[in-house]
């Protein structure tokens, strides 16, 4: 939340380093790689118009950043999902319009994560599905199941993915779908096979 470019900042340094490290696993893949970023996050004593400007700002750093030092590394910005009614925070990027505003003021991509907008939507009712403007300005996307919390395997048939996936691709959308699953959650739904058929339900709807 309180990032400025400012040199002394160390918060600077170590975007500076993560950006870095993205361009040797960029050399070393030999190919383009993308770095996910939260927008702010704060408490009520900073509002939340001036997280949103702190982010713009910040993204608006990380993306000249990289044009100038490292061209193959791409900041994303991600849809976050919000806090619960009981903490006293604000995650910048939790909404669609937010999150373009940011991509679009700061000319980075979103990353659209799936099941954050799926629990977002559970638990308070707002949109599902994005608005037309803001599919041009997806650059990356987070695949994932819900179970008791997101990041599970495509096993569940909770989240829409298949519908978010075709609404992209009817779109124009050709960059990366990451199946975003840690080992506990995969291991909870089967293992290594739920991991398989997982990326086989992704290569069928592609």
């Amino acid at each position: 939340a309180f990032f400025s470019p400012a040199a002394d900042n160390p918060c600077r340094s170590y975007h500076e380093r993560f950006l870095s490290i993205a361009a040797e696993i960029s050399s070393q893949q030999q190919a383009p790689t993308i770095v996910n970023i939260h927008a702010a996050a704060g408490t009520a004593d900073v509002s939340r118009r001036d997280l949103v400007e702190r982010s713009v700002s910040f993204f608006s750093w990380a993306r000249d950043w990289c044009r100038r030092n490292e061209p193959q590394v791409h900041p994303v910005a991600e849809l976050q999902i919000s806090p619960n009614p009981d903490e006293p925070i604000y995650r910048i990027g939790d909404a669609y319009e937010e999150l373009l505003e940011i991509a679009t003021r700061s000319r980075v991509l979103a990353c659209w994560d799936f099941g954050h907008a799926f629990m977002n939507h559970q638990r308070f009712g707002v949109p599902l599905f994005p608005p037309e403007e803001f599919l041009p300005h997806v650059g990356h996307v987070h695949c994932h199941d819900v179970c008791d919390g997101d990041h599970h395997p495509l096993v569940y048939d909770v989240v829409p993915w298949k519908q978010f996936i075709r609404l992209l691709t009817d779109s124009g959308y050709d960059k990366t779908i990451i199946l975003e699953v840690p080992p506990e959650n995969f291991l909870i739904a089967g293992g290594i096979p739920s991991l398989r058929q997982s990326i086989d339900a992704l290569r069928r709807v592609r």
